[in-house]
């Protein structure tokens, strides 16, 4: 597991966002839970860390840590799925640039 330091803490000092979620797996009902299904759910030792500071432009800055990976690209026409140097979005950001798009 790959944990935010506090040297990557101080490269955020003025983060507004921090938060972090467990891993989880479903053992038993997948995509039955809303059907009224049974479901069978457990805590796995993986978690998603995420440090977030908001900025005043429309662009948006993703490290990945565990890829040793960053990308960056702008809201506006987010459609394309490309980061601002043209090139197509890595697939480990595109869950998150929809995540920032919804914000």
């Amino acid at each position: 597991m790959i944990k935010i330091t506090k040297d990557q803490q101080q490269r955020i000092p003025e983060a507004c966002w921090i938060a972090i979620s467990p891993g989880r797996v479903n053992l038993l009902g997948e995509h039955v839970d809303y059907n009224d299904g049974l479901v069978l759910p457990a805590a796995i030792n993986r978690q998603v860390q995420v440090l977030a500071k908001q900025r005043d432009d429309r662009r948006v800055v993703l490290h990945a840590l565990d890829f040793r990976d960053s990308t960056e690209f702008f809201l506006n026409g987010l459609e394309k799925r490309s980061a601002i140097n043209g090139q197509p979005l890595p697939d480990w950001a595109l869950v998150p640039a929809g995540v920032a798009w919804a914000f």
